[in-house]
């Protein structure tokens, strides 16, 4: 039975992945399967695990050498979309463990940019304790900093308003706060 096997576009590695199942997965990759195949979308088992939250899953396939800096056919990342899916542990993980908070897809948003557009203030809130380029426009000309101010100010998320302003202003001398002020 040739484990590599593709139904769909999916390998049974990534059916594995994205169920959770790392036995199955830990398995497999004994048998030799390539650990970085891609399903139709140019998702690996590794992106997969991250998009489910399955960190034992993510954990392992990185122990194995899976490539975290692999990107899909729209360019996001394993940390784009955990971060977009809510996986506050995955998205802690990749952190810890070098993921650019910085990598934007082919839209130019970056893994902060996904979290406060879905409105996961918890990993808005734990990406700023990294650092981040607050100044990234994304292709529809939203600024991140302002994104995460105005977000965080209109739900009332005055930890991150705090962890934001907190942060070394000098740094983003050309960013004007003063429309968090002003609204203008």
């Amino acid at each position: 039975f040739p484990v590599t096997i593709k139904r769909h576009g999916d390998t049974c590695l990534i059916f594995a992945a994205v169920r959770g199942h790392t036995a199955v997965v830990h398995w497999l990759l004994d048998k030799g399967v390539a650990i970085d195949g891609r399903d139709n979308s140019g998702n690996t088992a590794l992106i997969r695990a991250c998009i489910e939250g399955h960190l034992e899953v993510v954990q392992l396939l990185a122990s194995r050498n899976a490539n975290l800096t692999l990107k899909n056919r729209k360019g996001e990342t394993c940390l784009s979309l955990a971060a977009s899916q809510g996986r506050t542990a995955v998205v802690h993980w990749l952190l810890a463990n070098g993921a650019s908070p910085d990598d934007p897809d082919h839209s130019q948003h970056t893994p902060l940019y996904y979290a406060v557009r879905e409105k996961h203030w918890h990993i808005v809130s734990l990406s700023l304790e990294y650092d981040v380029n607050l100044l990234l426009n994304s292709d529809d000309g939203t600024i991140l900093g302002d994104a995460i101010a105005r977000g965080a100010a209109r739900d009332g998320h005055y930890q991150v308003l705090l962890q934001l302003f907190g942060k070394d202003l000098n740094k983003y001398r050309s960013f004007d706060y003063s429309v968090f002020v002003t609204g203008k």
